[in-house]
């Protein structure tokens, strides 16, 4: 099998082509390279928070592509590596791809996976972690990995292709933008979980019914991980309501965590309001709400109603 870039631009190109690059890759290349991305990226100013997110992301992936052809002998025919940058909809994705041995493969795979399975919240983290370091030693992911992943702030998707009996071609996906298929999270209500709504474009987050699961931590973790996606690019106006009828003590640890990741948002000069909902003579519920207002610096309004 060839490396053919039209097919690999036909299959996985989405929206308005911004950059392109297919050939071998040397150390007196990427500054020009870079300098193109720059140059291309200039037009979409009105995106400049996102321009050096993929500017850095592209950097990066010229890096590792470089030392990793430094370090590894690859048959000519083979050393040819991609970048690909389109823009669609306020969204940007960029396509990398280059040669790597099989042997490599399983280890590469490795930390992609588990880079993949960090929440935004641990990246900051991890990073600092490894920063001095080759490679992470607690969880297998590179540096690099997280520094792309730092700056894109999404998933990474990921293929292999055989190339050679030995050669694989590694082709990867970054989104720098909200992944549109994140947007939003429903989970319908139980007797003992809470209908859940969250939509990102609008800033709206909701909760309504009871929330006594037997296993809290289980049931809140998509919502928690779904508002660590929504913290890279939150709205100006976030309004989070809270309709409870019960709660129990696990589900209040957990929603006092989603109360204090929304403080970042206020840290970040944007506006939260927590709408606190509880029927009349129902003072714990209340009292829940007024402690969570104590903890937590953001504006709540308390609504007293009838029934929930």
């Amino acid at each position: 099998m060839h490396i053919d870039a039209e097919e690999i631009k036909e299959k996985y190109g989405q929206g308005r082509l911004i950059f392109e690059y297919f050939g071998e890759l040397t150390q007196e290349l990427v500054p020009f390279l870079f300098e193109r991305i720059e140059k291309n990226l200039a037009g979409e100013e009105h995106v400049l928070n996102k321009v050096r997110r993929i500017a850095k992301i592209c950097l990066e992936i010229l890096q590792n592509t470089l030392h990793y052809q430094d370090r590894h002998e690859l048959p000519p025919e083979v050393r040819k590596s991609l970048l690909l940058i389109y823009a669609k909809d306020g969204q940007f994705f960029i396509i990398s791809g280059n040669s790597i041995q099989k042997a490599n493969l399983l280890k590469l795979h490795g930390r992609l996976s588990k880079a993949n399975r960090l929440k935004a919240s641990e990246l900051e983290k991890v990073y600092l972690q490894i920063l001095d370091e080759d490679e992470l030693r607690s969880d297998g992911a590179g540096l690099g990995i997280i520094e792309i992943m730092r700056n894109s702030q999404n998933k990474f998707r990921y293929e292999f292709f055989d190339l050679q009996e030995e050669i694989s071609f590694f082709l990867l996906e970054c989104l720098v933008g909200r992944d549109k298929s994140r947007e939003t999270l429903e989970i319908i209500p139980t007797a003992e979980t809470p209908m859940v709504h969250l939509n990102a474009p609008k800033g709206i987050m909701s909760l309504s019914g009871r929330s006594i699961p037997h296993n809290a931590i289980s049931f809140y973790r998509p919502i928690l991980e779904w508002f660590d996606d929504y913290l890279a690019e939150a709205q100006e106006h976030t309004e989070i309501t809270v309709k409870l009828e019960y709660l129990n003590t696990s589900s209040s640890k957990c929603l006092l965590e989603l109360l204090k990741k929304a403080e970042q948002i206020v840290e970040g000069s944007r506006s939260v309001e927590v709408k606190w909902y509880f029927e009349s003579g129902d003072d714990d519920m209340q009292e829940v709400g007024e402690d969570y207002a104590l903890i937590v610096n953001l504006p709540f309004e308390f609504v007293e109603v009838q029934q929930i």
